[in-house]
This record gives structure tokens, C-alpha cells and sequence, in this order.
């Protein structure tokens, strides 16, 4: 799935942060928007990741963008409201 010969995607993807926000959630709500944060961080990355699973995150990511965008985690996270 991964080629070796690239760097690892832990050192792209802020961990520490993805899950204090994840397992502090106060709502179920919060606990989606952190899972689908980390898609799209390892979406960003995906000349790292197979034809199939790059698919599979880019269908993930388009069903859940608009409420992850409205999404008050995403307005913490961010700090752009």
C-alpha cells in the first residue's frame, strides 16, 4: 500500500492534535469532524497512497465536506470565525 522508499505519513499529520481533539470530543458530533480531519490530511498526501484507496478517501471526503466545514470543530481548529 505504502512504498517504502518515501517518508512515513506520521510526519505529515499533527497526532498530539489529532487525538486530543478526538478522545476529549464533547460530542459525537466533534469525534466525526477529527476522523474526517484526518482523512483529508492523508488525502493530501495521497501520491503516497494507491489508486484504490485514494478513491476511497476522495468518497469519504466529498459526502462529509460540507458538514465538516459547518462544523463548530472545524471553527476551533482553524480559528477562522
Amino acid at each position: 500500500m505504502f512504498q517504502s522508499a518515501q517518508k512515513p505519513l506520521k510526519e505529515h499529520i499533527d497526532w498530539h492534535k489529532f487525538f486530543q481533539f478526538h478522545f476529549h470530543a464533547e460530542s459525537e458530533t466533534q469525534h466525526h469532524d477529527a476522523l474526517f480531519l484526518l482523512v483529508f490530511q492523508i488525502y493530501l498526501k495521497a501520491y503516497q497512497i494507491n489508486y484504490f484507496l485514494r478513491i476511497i478517501l476522495y468518497l469519504y471526503i466529498e459526502f462529509n465536506i460540507f458538514n465538516f466545514f459547518s462544523s463548530r470543530y472545524f471553527q476551533q481548529y482553524f480559528k477562522f470565525f
